[in-house]
Protein backbone atom coordinates (compact mmCIF):
# COMPACT_ATOMS: atom_id res chain seq x y z
CA UNK A 1 0.00 0.00 0.00
CA UNK A 2 1.35 3.40 -1.02
CA UNK A 3 -0.30 4.92 2.06
CA UNK A 4 2.09 2.99 4.33
CA UNK A 5 5.14 3.14 2.07
CA UNK A 6 7.00 5.70 4.20
CA UNK A 7 8.26 5.62 7.77
CA UNK A 8 6.35 8.84 8.42
CA UNK A 9 3.01 7.26 7.48
CA UNK A 10 3.80 4.02 9.31
CA UNK A 11 4.73 5.76 12.56
CA UNK A 12 1.68 8.04 12.35
CA UNK A 13 -0.65 5.13 11.60
CA UNK A 14 0.88 3.06 14.42
CA UNK A 15 0.35 5.91 16.89
CA UNK A 16 -3.20 6.42 15.64
CA UNK A 17 -4.10 2.71 15.90
CA UNK A 18 -2.50 2.48 19.34
CA UNK A 19 -4.45 5.57 20.39
CA UNK A 20 -7.69 4.04 19.10
CA UNK A 21 -7.01 0.86 21.07
CA UNK A 22 -6.36 2.90 24.22
CA UNK A 23 -9.55 4.91 23.60
CA UNK A 24 -11.53 1.70 22.99
CA UNK A 25 -10.31 0.17 26.25
CA UNK A 26 -10.94 3.47 28.03
CA UNK A 27 -14.48 3.66 26.60
CA UNK A 28 -15.28 0.16 27.82
CA UNK A 29 -13.80 0.97 31.22
CA UNK A 30 -15.67 4.28 31.42
CA UNK A 31 -18.89 2.64 30.28
CA UNK A 32 -18.58 -0.03 32.96
CA UNK A 33 -17.64 2.56 35.57
CA UNK A 34 -20.48 4.93 34.63
CA UNK A 35 -23.01 2.10 34.58
CA UNK A 36 -21.79 0.82 37.91
CA UNK A 37 -21.98 4.31 39.39
CA UNK A 38 -25.55 4.76 38.14
CA UNK A 39 -26.55 1.38 39.54
CA UNK A 40 -25.01 2.19 42.91
CA UNK A 41 -26.86 5.49 42.97
CA UNK A 42 -30.05 3.60 42.16
CA UNK A 43 -29.31 1.11 44.97
CA UNK A 44 -28.78 4.00 47.38
CA UNK A 45 -32.07 5.53 46.24
CA UNK A 46 -33.81 2.15 46.62
CA UNK A 47 -32.38 1.74 50.11
CA UNK A 48 -33.51 5.23 51.12
CA UNK A 49 -36.98 4.75 49.67
CA UNK A 50 -37.27 1.22 51.10
CA UNK A 51 -36.34 2.24 54.65
CA UNK A 52 -38.61 5.30 54.51
CA UNK A 53 -41.56 3.49 52.94
CA UNK A 54 -41.38 0.42 55.21
CA UNK A 55 -41.36 2.68 58.28
CA UNK A 56 -44.27 4.78 57.00
CA UNK A 57 -46.32 1.69 56.09
CA UNK A 58 -45.72 0.19 59.50
CA UNK A 59 -47.07 3.42 61.05
CA UNK A 60 -50.03 3.76 58.67
CA UNK A 61 -51.14 0.12 59.05
CA UNK A 62 -50.86 0.13 62.82
CA UNK A 63 -53.04 3.27 62.96
CA UNK A 64 -55.22 2.11 60.05
CA UNK A 65 -54.45 5.20 58.00
CA UNK A 66 -55.22 3.58 54.67
CA UNK A 67 -55.95 6.87 52.87
CA UNK A 68 -52.58 8.26 53.92
CA UNK A 69 -50.86 5.09 52.72
CA UNK A 70 -52.64 5.29 49.37
CA UNK A 71 -51.64 8.95 49.04
CA UNK A 72 -48.02 8.07 49.79
CA UNK A 73 -48.05 5.36 47.12
CA UNK A 74 -49.42 7.84 44.57
CA UNK A 75 -46.58 10.22 45.41
CA UNK A 76 -44.11 7.36 45.11
CA UNK A 77 -45.34 6.48 41.60
CA UNK A 78 -43.81 9.73 40.30
CA UNK A 79 -40.29 8.67 41.33
CA UNK A 80 -38.01 8.53 38.23
CA UNK A 81 -37.03 4.98 37.29
CA UNK A 82 -39.55 3.29 39.59
CA UNK A 83 -41.55 0.67 37.69
CA UNK A 84 -43.72 -0.53 40.51
CA UNK A 85 -44.01 -0.53 44.30
CA UNK A 86 -46.25 -2.80 46.39
CA UNK A 87 -46.92 -3.29 50.08
CA UNK A 88 -47.61 -6.92 51.04
CA UNK A 89 -49.20 -8.04 54.33
CA UNK A 90 -48.63 -11.21 56.29
CA UNK A 91 -50.80 -13.24 53.88
CA UNK A 92 -48.88 -12.18 50.74
CA UNK A 93 -51.81 -9.97 49.78
CA UNK A 94 -51.07 -6.65 48.09
CA UNK A 95 -52.46 -3.97 50.42
CA UNK A 96 -51.18 -0.90 48.58
CA UNK A 97 -49.55 -0.43 45.19
CA UNK A 98 -48.57 2.20 42.65
CA UNK A 99 -50.77 0.19 40.30
CA UNK A 100 -54.33 0.35 41.67
CA UNK A 101 -55.43 -2.70 39.68
CA UNK A 102 -53.06 -4.86 41.73
CA UNK A 103 -54.56 -3.91 45.12
CA UNK A 104 -56.17 -6.84 47.04
CA UNK A 105 -54.55 -9.38 44.72
CA UNK A 106 -52.42 -12.21 45.96
CA UNK A 107 -48.80 -11.56 45.03
CA UNK A 108 -48.65 -15.02 43.46
CA UNK A 109 -51.59 -14.11 41.19
CA UNK A 110 -50.34 -10.66 40.18
CA UNK A 111 -47.92 -9.74 37.38
CA UNK A 112 -45.23 -9.75 40.11
CA UNK A 113 -45.66 -13.46 40.81
CA UNK A 114 -41.99 -14.05 40.02
CA UNK A 115 -41.10 -11.94 43.04
CA UNK A 116 -43.36 -13.85 45.47
CA UNK A 117 -40.66 -16.24 46.63
CA UNK A 118 -38.11 -13.52 47.51
CA UNK A 119 -40.79 -11.45 49.29
CA UNK A 120 -41.78 -14.47 51.34
CA UNK A 121 -38.17 -15.16 52.23
CA UNK A 122 -37.62 -11.57 53.34
CA UNK A 123 -40.76 -11.60 55.50
CA UNK A 124 -39.69 -14.78 57.19
CA UNK A 125 -36.04 -13.88 57.72
CA UNK A 126 -36.58 -10.14 58.34
CA UNK A 127 -33.53 -9.40 56.17
CA UNK A 128 -33.34 -6.64 53.62
CA UNK A 129 -32.63 -7.61 49.99
CA UNK A 130 -31.37 -5.33 47.20
CA UNK A 131 -30.80 -7.32 44.03
CA UNK A 132 -30.07 -6.75 40.32
CA UNK A 133 -31.11 -9.05 37.54
CA UNK A 134 -28.51 -10.74 35.31
CA UNK A 135 -28.37 -7.92 32.74
CA UNK A 136 -28.46 -5.16 35.36
CA UNK A 137 -31.49 -3.72 33.58
CA UNK A 138 -33.75 -4.09 36.64
CA UNK A 139 -33.22 -3.63 40.36
CA UNK A 140 -35.44 -4.84 43.17
CA UNK A 141 -35.45 -3.86 46.84
CA UNK A 142 -37.47 -5.74 49.52
CA UNK A 143 -37.80 -4.41 53.09
CA UNK A 144 -39.70 -6.16 55.91
CA UNK A 145 -41.84 -4.40 58.55
CA UNK A 146 -44.37 -5.25 61.31
CA UNK A 147 -47.87 -4.13 60.30
CA UNK A 148 -49.22 -4.74 63.88
CA UNK A 149 -47.87 -4.22 67.38
CA UNK A 150 -47.23 -7.91 67.80
CA UNK A 151 -44.23 -9.55 66.16
CA UNK A 152 -46.18 -12.38 64.63
CA UNK A 153 -47.50 -10.58 61.56
CA UNK A 154 -44.88 -9.51 59.06
CA UNK A 155 -45.29 -7.44 55.91
CA UNK A 156 -42.91 -6.32 53.23
CA UNK A 157 -42.33 -3.45 50.80
CA UNK A 158 -41.29 -4.39 47.26
CA UNK A 159 -39.72 -1.74 45.00
CA UNK A 160 -38.93 -2.48 41.35
CA UNK A 161 -36.71 -0.04 39.42
CA UNK A 162 -36.04 0.06 35.67
CA UNK A 163 -32.27 0.64 35.28
CA UNK A 164 -32.26 0.49 31.43
CA UNK A 165 -32.58 4.29 30.89
CA UNK A 166 -29.71 4.90 33.32
CA UNK A 167 -27.55 2.33 31.54
CA UNK A 168 -28.35 3.88 28.16
CA UNK A 169 -27.40 7.29 29.52
CA UNK A 170 -24.13 5.87 30.81
CA UNK A 171 -23.33 4.36 27.41
CA UNK A 172 -24.19 7.66 25.69
CA UNK A 173 -21.90 9.55 28.10
CA UNK A 174 -19.08 7.09 27.43
CA UNK A 175 -19.63 7.42 23.66
CA UNK A 176 -19.53 11.23 23.84
CA UNK A 177 -16.33 11.02 25.79
CA UNK A 178 -14.83 8.61 23.23
CA UNK A 179 -15.77 10.99 20.36
CA UNK A 180 -14.01 13.82 22.17
CA UNK A 181 -10.95 11.68 22.80
CA UNK A 182 -10.90 10.48 19.16
CA UNK A 183 -11.04 14.08 17.95
CA UNK A 184 -8.12 14.95 20.21
CA UNK A 185 -6.26 11.85 18.96
CA UNK A 186 -6.83 12.89 15.33
CA UNK A 187 -5.49 16.36 16.10
CA UNK A 188 -2.45 14.92 17.87
CA UNK A 189 -1.70 12.46 15.02
CA UNK A 190 -2.02 15.33 12.52
CA UNK A 191 0.46 17.30 14.62
CA UNK A 192 2.69 14.22 14.75
CA UNK A 193 2.48 13.90 10.94
CA UNK A 194 3.45 17.55 10.52
CA UNK A 195 6.24 17.22 13.08
CA UNK A 196 7.63 14.11 11.36
CA UNK A 197 7.26 15.85 8.02
CA UNK A 198 9.19 18.90 9.25
CA UNK A 199 11.83 17.11 11.34
CA UNK A 200 12.41 13.93 9.31
CA UNK A 201 10.58 13.48 5.99
CA UNK A 202 11.45 16.83 4.39
CA UNK A 203 15.02 16.62 5.59
CA UNK A 204 15.41 13.05 4.34
CA UNK A 205 13.99 14.17 0.99
CA UNK A 206 16.63 16.90 0.91
CA UNK A 207 19.35 14.30 1.52
CA UNK A 208 17.87 12.11 -1.25
CA UNK A 209 17.73 15.14 -3.58
CA UNK A 210 21.37 15.83 -2.71
CA UNK A 211 22.33 12.26 -3.65
CA UNK A 212 20.28 12.29 -6.85
CA UNK A 213 21.75 15.61 -7.96
CA UNK A 214 25.24 14.27 -7.40
CA UNK A 215 24.44 11.03 -9.25
CA UNK A 216 23.10 12.99 -12.24
CA UNK A 217 26.17 15.18 -12.36
CA UNK A 218 24.22 18.22 -11.22
CA UNK A 219 25.28 20.75 -8.63
CA UNK A 220 23.97 19.36 -5.30
CA UNK A 221 22.00 21.64 -2.94
CA UNK A 222 23.25 22.96 0.38
CA UNK A 223 23.54 20.21 3.04
CA UNK A 224 21.42 20.28 6.18
CA UNK A 225 22.51 22.37 9.13
CA UNK A 226 22.23 21.48 12.81
CA UNK A 227 23.60 18.94 15.26
CA UNK A 228 21.07 16.11 14.95
CA UNK A 229 21.62 12.76 13.27
CA UNK A 230 20.15 13.70 9.88
CA UNK A 231 22.19 16.88 9.72
CA UNK A 232 25.29 14.88 10.59
CA UNK A 233 24.52 12.38 7.79
CA UNK A 234 23.94 15.19 5.31
CA UNK A 235 27.16 16.96 6.29
CA UNK A 236 29.19 13.77 6.12
CA UNK A 237 27.67 13.02 2.73
CA UNK A 238 28.57 16.53 1.55
CA UNK A 239 32.14 15.96 2.69
CA UNK A 240 32.19 12.65 0.80
CA UNK A 241 30.89 14.43 -2.31
CA UNK A 242 33.64 17.02 -1.95
CA UNK A 243 36.24 14.25 -1.75
CA UNK A 244 34.73 12.52 -4.80
CA UNK A 245 34.72 15.81 -6.69
CA UNK A 246 38.33 16.43 -5.73
CA UNK A 247 39.17 12.94 -6.95
CA UNK A 248 37.28 13.64 -10.19
CA UNK A 249 39.34 16.78 -10.69
CA UNK A 250 42.58 14.93 -10.13
CA UNK A 251 41.54 12.16 -12.54
CA UNK A 252 40.48 14.70 -15.14
CA UNK A 253 43.75 16.55 -14.68
CA UNK A 254 45.71 13.33 -15.14
CA UNK A 255 43.62 12.41 -18.19
CA UNK A 256 44.12 15.86 -19.68
CA UNK A 257 47.86 15.67 -19.16
CA UNK A 258 47.90 12.27 -20.87
CA UNK A 259 45.87 13.70 -23.76
CA UNK A 260 48.37 16.55 -24.07
CA UNK A 261 51.27 14.11 -24.09
CA UNK A 262 49.63 11.89 -26.72
CA UNK A 263 48.66 14.90 -28.82
CA UNK A 264 52.18 16.23 -28.63
CA UNK A 265 53.61 12.87 -29.62
CA UNK A 266 51.23 12.62 -32.57
CA UNK A 267 52.04 16.12 -33.75
CA UNK A 268 55.78 16.17 -33.09
CA UNK A 269 56.63 12.56 -33.92
CA UNK A 270 54.02 10.71 -35.95
CA UNK A 271 53.01 13.67 -38.09
CA UNK A 272 56.67 14.50 -38.79
CA UNK A 273 57.42 10.92 -39.77
CA UNK A 274 54.40 10.79 -42.08
CA UNK A 275 55.40 14.12 -43.63
CA UNK A 276 58.96 12.86 -44.13
CA UNK A 277 57.67 9.67 -45.77
CA UNK A 278 55.43 11.80 -48.00
CA UNK A 279 58.42 13.89 -49.12
CA UNK A 280 60.48 10.76 -49.82
CA UNK A 281 57.62 9.33 -51.88
CA UNK A 282 57.58 12.58 -53.81
CA UNK A 283 61.28 12.30 -54.50
CA UNK A 284 60.79 8.64 -55.48
CA UNK A 285 57.95 9.60 -57.83
CA UNK A 286 60.18 12.24 -59.53
CA UNK A 287 63.08 9.77 -59.90
CA UNK A 288 60.83 7.06 -61.35
CA UNK A 289 59.23 9.57 -63.71
CA UNK A 290 62.64 10.63 -65.10
CA UNK A 291 63.48 6.97 -65.76
CA UNK A 292 60.11 6.46 -67.39
CA UNK A 293 59.12 3.77 -64.92
CA UNK A 294 55.52 2.57 -64.86
CA UNK A 295 55.61 2.71 -61.05
CA UNK A 296 55.86 6.51 -60.92
CA UNK A 297 52.06 6.79 -60.65
CA UNK A 298 51.99 4.32 -57.73
CA UNK A 299 54.59 6.38 -55.87
CA UNK A 300 52.44 9.46 -56.42
CA UNK A 301 49.38 7.68 -54.98
CA UNK A 302 51.36 6.63 -51.90
CA UNK A 303 52.47 10.26 -51.43
CA UNK A 304 48.85 11.44 -51.66
CA UNK A 305 47.66 8.84 -49.16
CA UNK A 306 50.43 9.86 -46.76
CA UNK A 307 49.36 13.51 -47.15
CA UNK A 308 45.80 12.52 -46.20
CA UNK A 309 47.09 10.48 -43.26
CA UNK A 310 49.08 13.47 -42.08
CA UNK A 311 45.97 15.65 -42.25
CA UNK A 312 43.92 13.13 -40.26
CA UNK A 313 46.70 12.68 -37.70
CA UNK A 314 46.96 16.45 -37.22
CA UNK A 315 43.18 16.48 -36.66
CA UNK A 316 43.55 13.85 -33.94
CA UNK A 317 46.42 15.84 -32.46
CA UNK A 318 44.30 19.01 -32.41
CA UNK A 319 41.48 17.05 -30.73
CA UNK A 320 43.83 15.87 -28.02
CA UNK A 321 45.42 19.32 -27.62
CA UNK A 322 42.50 21.80 -27.70
CA UNK A 323 44.78 24.88 -28.14
CA UNK A 324 45.31 27.76 -25.80
CA UNK A 325 41.92 28.51 -24.29
CA UNK A 326 40.91 32.14 -24.31
CA UNK A 327 37.67 33.69 -25.50
CA UNK A 328 38.51 33.04 -29.16
CA UNK A 329 40.28 29.76 -28.36
CA UNK A 330 37.07 28.08 -27.17
CA UNK A 331 35.20 29.04 -30.34
CA UNK A 332 38.13 28.01 -32.54
CA UNK A 333 38.50 24.63 -30.80
CA UNK A 334 34.79 23.88 -31.01
CA UNK A 335 34.80 24.81 -34.72
CA UNK A 336 37.76 22.46 -35.24
CA UNK A 337 35.79 19.68 -33.50
CA UNK A 338 32.79 20.41 -35.72
CA UNK A 339 34.99 20.24 -38.82
CA UNK A 340 36.41 16.91 -37.64
CA UNK A 341 32.88 15.52 -37.25
CA UNK A 342 31.92 16.72 -40.72
CA UNK A 343 35.04 15.16 -42.24
CA UNK A 344 34.83 11.91 -40.28
CA UNK A 345 31.06 11.23 -40.36
CA UNK A 346 29.87 13.36 -43.28
CA UNK A 347 27.30 15.13 -41.08
CA UNK A 348 26.85 18.94 -41.23
CA UNK A 349 27.80 20.46 -37.85
CA UNK A 350 27.15 24.17 -37.24
CA UNK A 351 28.58 26.28 -34.37
CA UNK A 352 27.07 29.36 -32.71
CA UNK A 353 29.26 31.08 -30.14
CA UNK A 354 28.46 34.22 -28.14
CA UNK A 355 30.51 34.43 -24.93
CA UNK A 356 29.66 38.08 -24.38
CA UNK A 357 33.26 39.18 -24.12
CA UNK A 358 33.95 36.81 -21.18
CA UNK A 359 37.32 35.06 -21.13
CA UNK A 360 36.91 31.67 -19.51
CA UNK A 361 39.61 30.21 -17.25
CA UNK A 362 41.74 27.65 -19.07
CA UNK A 363 40.51 24.67 -17.02
CA UNK A 364 36.90 25.76 -17.50
CA UNK A 365 37.39 26.17 -21.24
CA UNK A 366 38.99 22.72 -21.54
CA UNK A 367 36.14 21.07 -19.62
CA UNK A 368 33.56 22.90 -21.73
CA UNK A 369 35.29 21.87 -24.96
CA UNK A 370 35.51 18.22 -23.90
CA UNK A 371 31.83 18.16 -22.90
CA UNK A 372 30.66 19.60 -26.22
CA UNK A 373 33.08 17.40 -28.18
CA UNK A 374 31.83 14.18 -26.55
CA UNK A 375 28.14 15.11 -26.90
CA UNK A 376 28.51 15.98 -30.58
CA UNK A 377 30.54 12.84 -31.28
CA UNK A 378 27.92 10.68 -29.56
CA UNK A 379 25.20 12.31 -31.65
CA UNK A 380 27.10 11.45 -34.83
CA UNK A 381 27.92 7.89 -33.76
CA UNK A 382 24.77 6.73 -31.93
CA UNK A 383 21.76 8.96 -32.73
CA UNK A 384 21.81 8.53 -36.54
CA UNK A 385 21.68 12.31 -36.87
CA UNK A 386 21.64 14.06 -40.25
CA UNK A 387 22.72 17.41 -38.76
CA UNK A 388 24.17 18.72 -35.48
CA UNK A 389 24.03 22.21 -33.99
CA UNK A 390 26.38 23.45 -31.24
CA UNK A 391 25.69 26.73 -29.41
CA UNK A 392 27.68 28.43 -26.62
CA UNK A 393 26.26 31.46 -24.78
CA UNK A 394 27.13 33.56 -21.75
CA UNK A 395 24.39 35.80 -20.33
CA UNK A 396 23.70 37.15 -16.86
CA UNK A 397 26.78 35.41 -15.45
CA UNK A 398 25.58 32.00 -16.63
CA UNK A 399 27.34 29.73 -19.10
CA UNK A 400 25.06 27.73 -21.37
CA UNK A 401 25.94 25.14 -23.98
CA UNK A 402 23.49 23.44 -26.34
CA UNK A 403 24.02 20.41 -28.56
CA UNK A 404 20.96 19.74 -30.74
CA UNK A 405 20.51 17.06 -33.38
CA UNK A 406 17.81 15.11 -35.17
CA UNK A 407 17.54 11.35 -35.52
CA UNK A 408 16.88 9.10 -32.55
CA UNK A 409 16.64 10.30 -28.96
CA UNK A 410 19.96 9.58 -27.24
CA UNK A 411 20.56 10.26 -23.53
CA UNK A 412 24.13 9.02 -23.39
CA UNK A 413 23.20 5.83 -21.52
CA UNK A 414 21.63 3.77 -24.30
CA UNK A 415 24.87 2.42 -25.67
CA UNK A 416 27.60 0.59 -23.78
CA UNK A 417 30.10 2.05 -26.21
CA UNK A 418 29.30 5.61 -25.11
CA UNK A 419 29.09 5.07 -21.37
CA UNK A 420 32.78 5.67 -20.64
CA UNK A 421 32.73 8.96 -22.53
CA UNK A 422 29.50 10.03 -20.80
CA UNK A 423 30.98 9.10 -17.43
CA UNK A 424 33.83 11.50 -18.15
CA UNK A 425 31.33 14.12 -19.32
CA UNK A 426 29.43 13.87 -16.04
CA UNK A 427 32.69 14.15 -14.12
CA UNK A 428 33.44 17.37 -15.98
CA UNK A 429 29.92 18.64 -15.32
CA UNK A 430 30.41 18.02 -11.60
CA UNK A 431 33.80 19.72 -11.78
CA UNK A 432 32.07 22.83 -13.15
CA UNK A 433 29.22 22.64 -10.58
CA UNK A 434 26.86 22.56 -13.55
CA UNK A 435 23.73 20.75 -14.67
CA UNK A 436 23.32 18.50 -17.72
CA UNK A 437 19.90 17.65 -19.18
CA UNK A 438 18.82 15.52 -22.13
CA UNK A 439 15.48 16.69 -23.56
CA UNK A 440 13.47 15.48 -26.55
CA UNK A 441 12.94 18.10 -29.22
CA UNK A 442 9.49 19.46 -30.15
CA UNK A 443 6.61 16.98 -30.14
CA UNK A 444 6.49 16.52 -33.94
CA UNK A 445 10.26 16.55 -34.38
CA UNK A 446 12.64 13.71 -33.62
CA UNK A 447 16.01 14.11 -31.97
CA UNK A 448 17.55 15.44 -28.79
CA UNK A 449 18.40 18.77 -27.19
CA UNK A 450 21.24 18.51 -24.65
CA UNK A 451 21.57 21.49 -22.30
CA UNK A 452 24.53 22.27 -20.07
CA UNK A 453 24.15 25.15 -17.62
CA UNK A 454 26.44 26.55 -14.92
CA UNK A 455 27.03 29.77 -12.98
CA UNK A 456 30.12 31.72 -13.94
CA UNK A 457 31.04 32.68 -10.34
CA UNK A 458 31.00 28.99 -9.40
CA UNK A 459 33.20 28.25 -12.39
CA UNK A 460 35.78 30.84 -11.45
CA UNK A 461 35.91 29.80 -7.80
CA UNK A 462 36.04 26.07 -8.58
CA UNK A 463 39.02 26.46 -10.89
CA UNK A 464 41.46 27.97 -8.37
CA UNK A 465 43.12 24.70 -7.43
CA UNK A 466 41.52 22.46 -10.03
CA UNK A 467 44.70 21.43 -11.85
CA UNK A 468 47.14 21.50 -8.99
CA UNK A 469 48.30 18.02 -7.99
Amino acid sequence: MKLLSTIQSRVTMLVFVFGLCVIGVNVLRNQYWLQERQLRRLEAEAERQGVLLSGMMQHFLRRQLDRAAELEMSYLSTTPGLKAAVVVDDGQTIRFSTRLEWVAMKLEDSPLRSEAEIVKRVRESLTTVIQRNGRNSELKAVYPFFPAYDSIQRGAVLLLYDAAPLLRQARADALRESVTQTSILLALTALLWLALDAMIANRVNRIVAFARAFAKGESPPTPLTGNDELASISQQFAEAVSLVRETDLRLLDAAEKERLRMGGDLHDDVCQRITAAQLRCGVLESFLAREGSAHAGLAQQVAEELAKAATVTRGFARGLVPVAMGQDGVEFSVCQAASFIEDSFGIPCSVECDLGGVTLPEATAIHLYRIVQELATNAAKHAKASWIRIALHVSELRLRAEVEYDGEFFDGESSGEGRLGMSLVRQRVRALNGELRFLPRAEKEKGTLVLFDAKLPSLEVSQVNEFSI
